[in-house]
């Protein structure tokens, strides 16, 4: 049986063909930030070592305004985290449920 993926709430959709993708992203994102926070790395540091713009880290960790990320830049920013990239990219409805909640707070929901 497939867990149910939440829907994020309307301040936080892009406009991905497909909207699971959008999902996955916006969780991407929010898992990348908080585990570069918890291990006290700037966005600065991981951009540079994984070789983007520190406004494209920005992005993907906002889950916004970008089509893709390529393997080798998450393989990067998953070294950098200290984790499997299949760690990285394994998402559980816990996930799902602490991103919703977060974007709820910023946004005073």
């Amino acid at each position: 049986m497939v867990s149910p993926i939440p829907i994020l709430p309307a301040y936080q959709r892009n406009c991905y063909e497909d909207p699971i993708l959008q999902e996955h992203y916006v969780c991407l994102g929010f898992k990348i930030a908080e585990l570069r926070r918890s291990l006290g790395i700037s966005q600065r540091q991981l951009s540079d070592f994984a070789g983007i713009s520190r406004s494209y880290l920005s992005k993907l960790e906002q889950g916004s305004g970008i089509g893709g990320v390529s393997l080798e830049v998450l393989l990067r920013i998953a070294h950098c985290l200290h984790m499997p990239i299949s760690q990285l990219l394994h998402f559980r409805v816990q996930d799902y449920q602490l991103c919703n909640k977060q974007l709820a707070q910023q946004h005073r929901l």
